[in-house]
């Protein structure tokens, strides 16, 4: 059989649909990006304000203006502003 799939190249295909199955088990879920995200956009925040903490607000409104104009879903804006009003109070104590 193994000589067969070799020497018929359409049973190529059952290769290509098994790579394809690997392939996508492995990509992340919605879940696994949102929390990248939610842990790039906190170090990326944190570091931004770590020498001027004054600048937060400004730097929270910059980054709601830019999600907005994206297009971003009004929950997401509503998670966006929670998680950056945190990292606010934390950058000014």
């Amino acid at each position: 059989m193994a000589n067969e799939e070799n020497s018929i190249p359409e049973w190529g295909i059952f290769k290509r649909l098994e790579n394809l199955e690997k392939m996508s088990a492995t990509k992340p879920t919605l879940y696994d990006t949102f929390v990248i995200a939610n842990i790039a956009l906190t170090l990326a925040f944190t570091n931004a304000t770590a020498t001027q903490p004054h600048r937060a607000r400004k730097l929270k409104d910059v980054a709601m203006g830019t999600a907005k104009r994206a297009g971003v879903s009004k929950e997401g804006l509503e998670i966006l502003e929670s998680l950056l009003l945190m990292l606010c109070k934390e950058a000014e104590q």
